[in-house]
C-alpha cells in the first residue's frame, strides 16, 4: 500500500482523558456533601462519549488495516492505464477495477477524475483528515481551554488556602458554579457551541441540511458554503465570554483576582466546552464510520477487498471540491486535488472574497485574544495568590507554574497536531 498508510491516532486523548474523567467521578461520589451533580454528570458523559468514540475510531482503523493486509498479500497498488499492467491477460473473473468516466449531464463536471483505483486505506486517510478540526482551532483554542482547565484545577484544589470545595465546584467565598441555573445554563451552552461547531463533521452535516443540492445521501450532498463560514464565525464568537470575564475581572479589581467570581463563570463555560468536545469527537467518529460503510467496507471484508472499487470511487468523487477561479492547477494531477467536508478553509473562493477575509480575521482575532486572556488569567492569579496578605500578594512560584503549564500545553499540542494526532 506504500504511500497510503493509516494515519496515527493520538492514543493519549482516548486513554488519559476518559481515565481522568472516571477518576474525578469516583472522587465526587466519595466526597462528603455538597456535590455538584452538573459536574458529576459532565464527567460521566465525557467518559462514555470518549470511550464510545474510541470504539468507532479503532473499529474503523482495524477494518481498514485488515483490508490492507489482505491487499498487500495478493497484489500491489493497481494504477489504471499503467504500462506495467498486462492488458492482454484474460481471466474468467470480471475486472473489478473502476475508473470514473465523464457523465453527460447538463451541469459542468468540475470534479476530479481519479487516475488510480482507490482502496479503503485511501478513503480512511482522506476521511480522517477531513474530520479533524482546523489546525488553528486545535493549537490555539483547544490549547487555551486546556490551560484554563489546568489553572482552575490547581486553584480549586488549594482547599486550605482558599476554603474551596472541588466536588461542589466551590472556589471559596461563595464562588460556587451552577447556583443560578438559568445563567449557568446560558454560560455552559456558549461553551458547548464554541467546541461543538469546531468539528467539521458537525458543520458539514449542518451545511448539507440547509443545501439545495440533490444527492443520494445527506453525507454526499454538496454543502451550503455560507453555512460553513457562518458556523466557524459563531464558534469563534462563543469564545468571547471567557475572554471578557477575565478582562472584566482584571479591570474591576485585580487585587482580589485569585478569588474573583469570574472563576466559577469560567468553570461553567469550561464544562460546556468539555461537553462540546466530547459530542464533537463522538459525532466525528460516527460520521467517519458511516463514510466507510457507504464505501462498502463490510462487503470488502467479506470478499477479501473485492467488489468495492466503485463504492470507494463514488464516495471520494463526492468529496472532491470543484475547481474555482483561483485554482490554476491541472485537475489531472492527483497531488493537487482538494477534498472538503466541513471546514471553512477548504471552501475558500466560493464566497465574496471580502466576506471570507472578514470571517477569517474575526475567527483568528477571537482565538488569539482568548490565548492572551488565558495567559493573563494565570499570571494574575499568581500575582494575587496571597490577596488576603498585608505584604507581598504575588507568588512567583505560582506564576512560573502557570506560565510553564501554558508553554508545555501549547508546545505539546502543536507537536501532536503536526505529527497527525487526532484531537
Amino acid at each position: 500500500m506504500g504511500d497510503a498508510k493509516i494515519p496515527p491516532v493520538t492514543v493519549s486523548f482516548f486513554i488519559i482523558f476518559p481515565t481522568v474523567a472516571l477518576a474525578f467521578s469516583v472522587a465526587i461520589l466519595a466526597s462528603p456533601e455538597p456535590r455538584s451533580w452538573a459536574f458529576f454528570a459532565t464527567l460521566v458523559i465525557t467518559w462514555i462519549g470518549l470511550k464510545g468514540s474510541s470504539w468507532f475510531i479503532y473499529k474503523s482503523r482495524d477494518d481498514v488495516a485488515k483490508l490492507e493486509k489482505v491487499a498487500s498479500a495478493t497484489e500491489e497498488d493497481i494504477i489504471v492505464g499503467s504500462p506495467s499492467r498486462d492488458e492482454e491477460e484474460t481471466t474468467d473473473e470480471p475486472n473489478n477495477s473502476f475508473q470514473l468516466q465523464e457523465e453527460t449531464t447538463d451541469e459542468p463536471n468540475n470534479s476530479f477524475q481519479p487516475q488510480i483505483v482507490y482502496n479503503h486505506t485511501h478513503l480512511y486517510k482522506i476521511i480522517q483528515g477531513l474530520m479533524r478540526p482546523p489546525i488553528l482551532t486545535i493549537q490555539i483554542c483547544h490549547a487555551s481551554v486546556l490551560c484554563l482547565l489546568i489553572t482552575l484545577s490547581i486553584r480549586i484544589f488549594c482547599v486550605e488556602k482558599f476554603g474551596s470545595h472541588p466536588a461542589n465546584l466551590d472556589f471559596g467565598s461563595n464562588n460556587v458554579a451552577f447556583v443560578n441555573m438559568f445563567q449557568s445554563f446560558t454560560t455552559m451552552i456558549q461553551g458547548v457551541f464554541a467546541a461543538f461547531l469546531t468539528y467539521p463533521a458537525v458543520v458539514g452535516l449542518i451545511a448539507r441540511v440547509f443545501t439545495t443540492s440533490a444527492g443520494d445521501s445527506l453525507l454526499l450532498k454538496k454543502p451550503n458554503v455560507h453555512v460553513i463560514w457562518f458556523c466557524e464565525v459563531v464558534a469563534a464568537c462563543m469564545t468571547i465570554f471567557p475572554t471578557a470575564s477575565i478582562i472584566i475581572a482584571i479591570a474591576h479589581n485585580y487585587v482580589t483576582f485569585s478569588n474573583s467570581p469570574h472563576l466559577y463563570k469560567l468553570a461553567e463555560w469550561l464544562i460546556g466546552y468539555t461537553l462540546g468536545i466530547t459530542a464533537g469527537v463522538y459525532f466525528s467518529s460516527i460520521v467517519q464510520r458511516v463514510f466507510l460503510l457507504v464505501g462498502g467496507i463490510l462487503n470488502a471484508l467479506e470478499n477479501n477487498g473485492r467488489n468495492s472499487d466503485e463504492s470507494i470511487a463514488y464516495v471520494i468523487d463526492k468529496l472532491v471540491l470543484p475547481q474555482t477561479d483561483n485554482d490554476d492547477a491541472n485537475p489531472e494531477d492527483e497531488k493537487i486535488v482538494k477534498y472538503g467536508f466541513g471546514k471553512a478553509s477548504e471552501h475558500k473562493g466560493y464566497l465574496v472574497r471580502v466576506v471570507e477575509i472578514v470571517a477569517e480575521l474575526l475567527t483568528k482575532l477571537c482565538y488569539c485574544v482568548l490565548a492572551i486572556a488565558t495567559l493573563l488569567n494565570g499570571i494574575f492569579i499568581g500575582m494575587t495568590w496571597n490577596y488576603d496578605s498585608e505584604g507581598d500578594k504575588a507568588s512567583l512560584p505560582i506564576i512560573c507554574i502557570f506560565i510553564g503549564v501554558a508553554a508545555l500545553v501549547y508546545v505539546s499540542i502543536a507537536l501532536a497536531t503536526n505529527r497527525g494526532g487526532y484531537i
